[in-house]
């Protein structure tokens, strides 16, 4: 998973290279993979045990969520949520 991921931050233009990524597996018994504010992404041993994925797959999968770190989704849904509850 992290030569993957690195592997594909060299793809990225150069006004995107300010990420401090940060590629690993995480231990659950549950198939999941998230993308977290900064470059964050982990992917669940239980994602890989239990879909055999190849490397192609496994690099769409980490592309899905580099593309919520780059375009800040996580942030602008925490925005949303503490607007709502602030107008509330």
């Amino acid at each position: 998973v992290q030569k993957i991921g690195w592997d594909l931050t060299s793809s990225l233009p150069m006004q995107q290279h300010h990420i401090d990524w940060d590629f690993s597996v995480v231990k659950a018994p549950f198939a999941n993979a998230f993308a977290l504010p900064g470059g964050i992404v982990r992917v669940t041993d239980g994602l890989l045990n239990q879909l055999h994925l190849s490397d192609a797959e496994i690099a769409a999968l980490i592309g899905h969520e580099m593309g919520h770190v780059l375009y800040r989704h996580s942030q602008k849904k925490l925005m949303k949520q503490k607007l709502f509850s602030t107008v509330l």
